[in-house]
């Protein structure tokens, strides 16, 4: 049976704080993920202790995605990140 090597797959960013942050001081290195991770990305948060989710299935990168503005004006004491590269195959 041939093994696939695919890389660098999905990259989780965890953010826990005593006071409300956003993602900007955290972002130089996850940047870098969102090169090898292009098919997707989003980011959880709490906010007046509702839960949020904001999800796109464009790059972080890409123009078309609002993951710039998010990470300036998303501002809590808890906030997960993801980025995603897509795989092809069965399902395990």
């Amino acid at each position: 049976m041939e093994t696939q090597n695919f890389g660098r797959m999905c990259r989780l960013l965890g953010i826990m704080a005593n006071r409300p942050v956003d993602l900007e001081f955290s972002l130089t290195r996850f940047r870098e993920e969102a090169e090898c991770n292009p098919d997707g990305w989003g980011i959880g948060w709490y906010e007046g202790g509702e839960a949020k989710i904001f999800k796109q299935g464009v790059s972080a990168l890409s123009p078309a995605s609002r993951f710039q503005e998010l990470s300036r004006s998303v501002r809590s004491k808890i906030i997960i990140c993801h980025v995603r590269k897509g795989t092809h195959g069965m399902p395990a």
